[in-house]
């Protein structure tokens, strides 16, 4: 009885889980604790777990963060925010585009920003 109502609820989750990947997050996370399923939906793929990961500089760790707050950065606020120069920023920003983490949007200097892909 339990394995056949487990087995109904994973098939009622299977859309949740193709939407998740659809919209490039992670898949849900399910643990059976003996009485309960726990399922923990992640809202963005940019995990603790996800970025220990990657061999990213601590400057690039603040700018996720700042950025899941204020949504947008240029590289002159992302120079001035740091006190580096524009090679710097233009270098960890390239990292941070190429890892999918941000998306580059604009082409000129002037006109271009930053925001996180989720």
């Amino acid at each position: 009885m339990l394995g056949e109502n487990v087995n109904r609820t994973g098939v009622k989750w299977i859309p949740h889980i193709e939407k998740c990947i659809d919209r490039g997050l992670p898949e849900p996370e399910f643990k059976f604790t003996g009485t309960s399923l726990v399922v923990t939906l992640w809202k963005t793929k940019l995990t603790e777990e996800y970025l220990a990961a990657l061999d990213l500089n601590e400057r690039q760790r603040k700018i996720i963060n700042y950025l899941k707050k204020n949504k947008r950065i240029t590289s002159k606020e992302y120079m001035d925010l740091f006190s580096i120069a524009e090679r710097t920023a233009r270098r960890d920003l390239k990292v941070l585009v190429d890892d999918d983490i941000l998306l580059q949007i604009g082409e000129s200097k002037k006109s271009t920003y930053y925001k996180l892909t989720v």
